[in-house]
């Protein structure tokens, strides 16, 4: 029989990497919530015309990557491979243009068919903001902004680079790409082999190739600068001179594109070099046709995406600061009381947060439990002397003990760990006991 796994590229998630990872989604919703951005939620699969349809028929995504399905109704669907066409199918959807502008934050899982790599998944969890309704320059450089405020929340000892540029309008490509097709007609035969099968195709993405025999050739290239429209080159010197003013540094790369063909005059990446050649973080920028393509109004919009698996390589986790607790029953004589003990415990934060204390009560000989602000400790084998080392050896800064005459009282005994110091308490105080380490 063979092994059973996981499905390619759908990899298992422990505790120590669910952490980071909900630090990492729960920083971006607070940071997305203080400018403004509110969470929202769609399925994970949608009608396969939402994205087939509207992400470019000629894009990796739509061409290889897609999950697609036909339903027992007939019905055709796609697991979501990206967020952005989703949210525009929700604002259509609700008649959301109402409320302009529209702020959206996101997260959930996406899923395309690739070959899995280092934070490249083939089920992955991405991380999102879309303001929609509006075009201002003030918008495309305040939400590129967040995004680098995000990084540097997450780890800001690292280099994050932002890299921008002004695609044009659908206009400007058209009239750059024929420019830059005849150029690269003229030596296909130098050219990658990806980058061969993208002239025919998507010519625009050839500009974002891997290659450095590629990059050497279009080092030669026309360059889209000289076929953007006045009205966007003088926004993008806008956007230039906030981000300036918001203190985020960047660099314009011309040669920047994305792979998706919503998009038109900003465009923006944040990459970190020490992911090799995947080094993208966060990306996105302008799309002001997609909402009508779909059915809706006119209704420009600015967003970016970013992975989680990818962010988890390059985020550094605060250190924990909690007190850990551990608990001796002296006769393990009572289960009952034990399980109104972990029932205090618990109720030491009884707001149900985040932040609130978790208790373990395992049928092993011993549970070490820990979250965000509580570790709780407790053994049950081991006469009273082996309980106290055991909690010692854990480094537990508390030891709540209790026997018969605790039991009789309705309380328990609580020693601190540092000073020596022990104090009683009845058991329905416990949850206002302040467990403070000094």
């Amino acid at each position: 029989m063979s092994k059973i796994q996981s499905p390619r590229g759908c990899p298992d998630i422990f505790p120590e990497d669910v952490m980071k990872r909900h630090f990492i989604i729960n920083s971006a919703r607070v940071l997305a919530r203080s400018y403004g951005f509110k969470e929202h939620e769609t399925p994970i699969f949608e009608h396969s015309e939402v994205f087939a349809k509207n992400l470019g028929e000629n894009t990796d995504i739509v061409s290889k990557e897609m999950y697609s399905f036909t339903d027992k109704g007939g019905e055709g669907f796609t697991l979501r491979p990206e967020a952005t066409a989703s949210m525009a199918r929700l604002f259509i959807s609700h008649k959301l243009f109402r409320e302009i502008p529209y702020k959206v934050f996101y997260q959930g899982p996406m899923f395309r068919h690739e070959r899995p790599q280092m934070g490249r998944q083939r089920q992955f969890t991405q991380i999102g903001v879309e303001n929609l309704g509006l075009r201002d320059p003030k918008i495309d450089a305040e939400t590129i902004e967040l995004g680098y405020r995000l990084l540097m929340h997450l780890n800001p000892d690292q280099k994050w680079q932002v890299q921008i540029n002004c695609i044009g309008t659908n206009e400007d490509r058209e009239s750059y790409k024929k420019v830059l097709v005849e150029f690269l007609q003229a030596r296909a035969a130098e050219l990658s082999e990806e980058s061969q099968k993208r002239l025919l195709t998507n010519p625009l993405r050839i500009l974002d190739s891997k290659s450095e025999s590629d990059q050497q050739i279009l080092n030669q290239a026309p360059s889209i600068e000289d076929f953007i429209n006045p009205t966007s080159q003088k926004e993008f010197s806008e956007i230039k001179t906030l981000l300036e003013v918001l203190n985020v540094p960047f660099k314009v790369n011309t040669r920047l594109v994305r792979g998706l063909d919503y998009y038109n005059d900003t465009v923006f990446e944040i990459i970190n070099t020490s992911l090799g050649a995947q080094n993208a973080v966060v990306a996105g920028g302008r799309y002001d046709t997609l909402i009508k393509n779909m059915g809706g109004p006119d209704c420009p919009s600015f967003g970016w995406a970013a992975g989680v698996e990818r962010l988890s390589l390059l985020t550094t986790t605060p250190e924990q600061h909690y007190p850990k607790i551990g608990v001796v029953d002296m006769d393990h004589s009572d289960d009952k009381y034990l399980m109104q003990v972990t029932k205090a415990l618990r109720d030491l934060d009884s707001s149900f947060t985040s932040h609130s204390p978790t208790t373990d009560l395992s049928l092993k000989d011993e549970a070490l439990v820990q979250n965000e602000t509580i570790e709780i400790f407790w053994s049950s084998t081991g006469n009273f002397s082996k309980q106290m080392k055991k909690c010692e050896a854990h480094g537990c800064q508390f030891v709540i003990i209790y026997g018969p005459n605790e039991i009789q009282k309705n309380a328990v005994q609580i020693k601190n760990m540092g000073t020596g110091e022990q104090v009683e308490s009845n058991l329905s105080k416990l949850n206002k006991f302040s467990f403070k380490w000094v």
